[in-house]
């Protein structure tokens, strides 16, 4: 077994604890919950913990027994493709919404701004991480077909 194949496999571990500790979160209606510590995941509250931490189980799994570690990096990079395309469209309704669900105050940006404007800049991050995992995604995609 590859040394990558070990950190999947390590990888995959830790997102059956995190399902199994987001199904107690969502059961005690702490599906909105922040996850601090998860975003690099794309798991920004519980209820997406709940449902990327199988996502990223069987990616891991699957890439294992492929033994294609570009085939890993290509689900990576196109996982945020779609994540962050979905997260700009998010912050673009709450930008305009009559109800805020987001108030700015509590949005991470605020502190720079003081006003609303997060919400803008949240878009413009998510679109910035869209155009970096798509160049990505067709880098790795690549390397993964030439490695066939």
């Amino acid at each position: 077994m590859q040394p990558w194949q070990i950190l999947l496999f390590i990888f995959a571990g830790l997102n059956l604890v995190l399902f199994i500790t987001s199904y107690f979160q969502c059961r005690n209606k702490n599906a909105y919950g922040l996850t601090k510590y998860l975003f690099f995941l794309g798991m920004f509250v519980w209820g997406d913990v709940f449902i990327f931490s199988i996502f990223w189980t069987f990616v891991a799994l699957l890439c294992i027994m492929t033994g294609n570690i570009y085939l890993f990096f290509t689900f990576v990079s196109l996982f945020w493709v779609v994540r962050s395309v979905g997260e700009t469209v998010y912050w673009l309704n709450q930008q305009f919404s009559q109800v805020k669900r987001e108030p700015p105050e509590k949005v991470e940006l605020y502190s720079l701004v003081k006003n609303d404007a997060v919400w803008f800049m949240q878009q413009i991050k998510n679109q910035c991480i869209s155009v970096i995992a798509l160049v990505s995604s067709i880098y790795f995609i690549t390397l993964w077909i030439q490695s066939l």
